[in-house]
């Protein structure tokens, strides 16, 4: 998961708002995961300096992505709309496996782009979530 500490406890805090149906809270989780994803890639000044620009400009991309699909899943989940792949995905664990496989086979290909690797890597983070969800509810958690 992406971001440190705070940042990923929002992360959490907002896949859960969006499961719950929590749209405000859900939106309100996600500003705080955008300031604390650009504060970090800003503000680091020890990794800035061993970071060469094009690889500062890479994580941007990445993070930029990454927010993206958050805003995107958000925004499908809001609307019902049954056309969008959030409402279509079955929630059972063989087919989040699958997704979470497809999901990872892609961000892991370097000839994607930074920026479609952190859309694909949230994606890939909201369904291990979900996954996380229904193995603890197999053990009575």
């Amino acid at each position: 998961m992406l971001g440190t500490g705070k940042t990923q406890e929002d992360i959490v805090a907002f896949f859960d708002n969006i499961l719950g149906r929590k749209f405000a809270d859900a939106e309100r989780m996600l500003s705080s995961i955008e300031l604390g994803l650009i504060f970090s890639k800003i503000h680091r000044p020890s990794r800035r300096r061993s970071m060469s620009k094009r690889k500062r400009q890479e994580n941007l991309e990445y993070v930029a992505g990454y927010i993206k699909a958050l805003e995107g899943i958000l925004i499908a989940a809001r609307s019902g709309d049954e056309r969008t792949f959030l409402s279509r995905m079955s929630s059972d664990p063989g087919s989040l496996e699958k997704y979470r496989r497809s999901f990872s086979a892609f961000i892991r290909n370097k000839i994607h782009s930074p920026f479609d690797r952190g859309f694909f890597s949230a994606w890939s983070d909201f369904v291990i979530h979900q996954l996380n969800l229904l193995g603890e509810e197999k053990r009575g958690g």
